[in-house]
């Protein structure tokens, strides 16, 4: 009996520990590898929101450089016009002029607002750029962080299954109705297996009486006040 009850404590020392395991794994820390994979998901996102708005933009400045060759070919023709000696009139050549001005004024100011968009469609790929590499170093490091994560649970899953083979090992070991009353034990009680220590439980440090310590070779004991099996050395 007393070997049977031995196993049994083996088997409740090792299912303990199988316990501490699952809870070890449930409580591997994640939350680094999920703020990554949020920030990278936010930089993607603004990333496309600046892609597409310099994509708008060129072609913005298409636009505006169709409407700048136009006027500037405008007003050529009225330069060429201007100073074709055809127009004798004074008041005409004045208007002529003063037409002129205007458009090399809208053409500046066309090339001044291209210029500017033009500028701004660097600043906006520089932007990108700056992005990219940043949301490059993220991916790398949620890649890392991943397979930490991936070695992490391996290793748990790997102690938890040697665990669960030692355990069905034990279980094979002890006597079927005895593994029944542990088992129903266990439900009621953490540790349902007790030592003897110093003639007391060690679950409840309750002294166990002689007389019934002296049964402990041939009988299942129970502690009187927790209730639990007693293996006494």
């Amino acid at each position: 009996m007393k070997e049977q009850l031995k196993l049994l404590y083996e088997l409740q020392a090792l299912e303990q520990k199988k316990m501490r395991l699952v809870n070890q794994k449930s409580n591997i820390d994640a939350g680094e590898v999920r703020h990554l994979w949020q920030e990278i998901c936010l930089i993607t996102q603004d990333v496309a929101t600046i892609r597409e708005k310099r994509e708008c933009l060129e072609k913005v400045c298409t636009r505006q450089q169709d409407d700048l060759a136009e006027i500037t070919k405008q007003c050529e023709a009225d330069e060429n016009k201007l100073y074709s000696g055809n127009i004798t009139k004074l008041k005409e050549l004045e208007e002529r002029k003063t037409k002129c001005e205007a458009k090399r004024r809208e053409i500046a100011g066309f090339e001044n607002e291209i210029l500017n968009n033009m500028e701004f469609c660097d600043k906006l790929l520089a932007d990108i750029n700056e992005q990219e590499e940043i949301l490059a170093k993220k991916r790398q490091e949620h890649g890392l962080g991943q397979q930490e994560l991936v070695k992490q649970l391996a290793h748990f899953e790997q102690q938890l299954s040697e665990l669960e083979t030692s355990c069905r090992s034990l279980e094979k070991q002890v006597d079927n109705k005895l593994l029944l009353r542990f088992r129903d034990l266990a439900r009621r009680l953490p540790n349902p297996v007790a030592k003897v220590e110093n003639n007391a439980c060690s679950a409840c440090r309750v002294s166990i009486p002689s007389s019934q310590l002296s049964r402990g070779g041939s009988e299942l004991l129970y502690c009187e006040h927790c209730g639990r099996l007693l293996l006494v050395d």
